[in-house]
């Protein structure tokens, strides 16, 4: 059984872009009313991903940091050739087994641009557990992802990142969700690029937090699924600064939150949950916004 990950191309958003444009239209004042009030339509400079996340750098000074704790996360994504890893970054462990039979490519692949915004974004000791469950193309293999998921969990990370989007549930997957939550295991997924307002699976999962689009004005990306019947979180998705491109998606979304999350997260003991509703305004729609340090700069300019 094969799906497709959430590989954020434009052809595939200019596919989706008329159905897009339409739920923007209809929902933006509806949907994200509260995030115009909190941010008074502020626009950020080109490089306003770099603006955005260092905001959240110093919002996140204001919280009590005890001792520093080295945080194991795992990147289940698409295949990376060990010789385009970057050594920066810790890996403490690798699955890269190939269930379906398709060759590592040469190319930088979505893996390595998860990995960059990680290695970017998140903390300087971050143990990196990355599991190869697609391939390049972005065909996922379902057995791929629950042995990755079980072997990511019996690892015992602190968050894993999710950055696709499936067709098909399964029985097995569920109960590996669930599991991981039961743990005390934080899994972020990407709520995906339809435009719908219905999360795509495995966000839609009630283990697990589904991570929406946010454009440089601080609104739901167009093509940003949500949702108003549970929590969704949202981050950066538009303009997003990859290794050799720039692109946009929930794939990117779902990776920047599990690297701030990740930034100060400091002790084991650390409830995760409480931490993440400490960082994130809820706007009564179930939709949660980032807190910055300066939230009324907008309107004084």
């Amino acid at each position: 059984m094969k799906t497709r990950i959430l590989i954020g191309s434009m052809t595939a958003f200019i596919l989706c872009s008329f159905i897009g444009i339409y739920f923007y239209s209809v929902d933006s004042n509806k949907k994200t009313s509260a995030s115009k009030a909190t941010y008074k339509n502020f626009q950020y400079s080109d490089n306003w991903i770099d603006d955005f996340m260092m905001e959240l750098k110093y919002y996140k000074s204001g919280i009590n940091i005890k001792n520093s704790y080295p945080v194991k996360i795992a990147i289940l994504d698409t295949m990376v050739s060990k010789k385009n890893r970057n050594e920066k970054i810790v890996y403490k462990g690798t699955y890269e087994k190939n269930h379906n039979g398709v060759e590592v490519s040469k190319d930088i692949t979505h893996g390595q641009n998860i990995l960059y915004l990680l290695e970017k974004y998140g903390p300087n000791d971050t143990n990196i557990y990355y599991a190869s469950v697609a391939s390049p193309t972005g065909d996922v293999h379902l057995q791929s992802l629950e042995e990755s998921l079980e072997w990511a969990i019996n690892n015992e990370v602190d968050f894993i990142n999710l950055s696709f989007t499936l067709v098909n549930e399964s029985t097995k997957l569920n109960s590996l969700l669930k599991e991981a939550y039961d743990k005390g295991i934080m899994i972020f997924a990407s709520a995906g690029n339809d435009g719908d307002s219905i999360l795509s699976y495995p966000s839609s999962s009630p283990y697990v937090y589904a991570v929406g689009g946010l454009n440089k004005y601080l609104q739901r990306a167009y093509y940003s699924n949500y949702t108003i019947s549970t929590s969704l979180y949202f981050m950066p998705s538009d303009d997003v600064q990859l290794i050799d491109n720039k692109d946009m998606g929930t794939s990117y979304s779902s990776i920047l939150l599990t690297a701030y999350m990740a930034s100060i997260f400091t002790q084991k003991q650390d409830d995760k949950e409480r931490l993440l509703k400490k960082l994130f305004n809820d706007s009564n729609s179930n939709f949660y916004f980032p807190k910055l340090i300066n939230e009324t700069r907008g309107a004084e300019q």
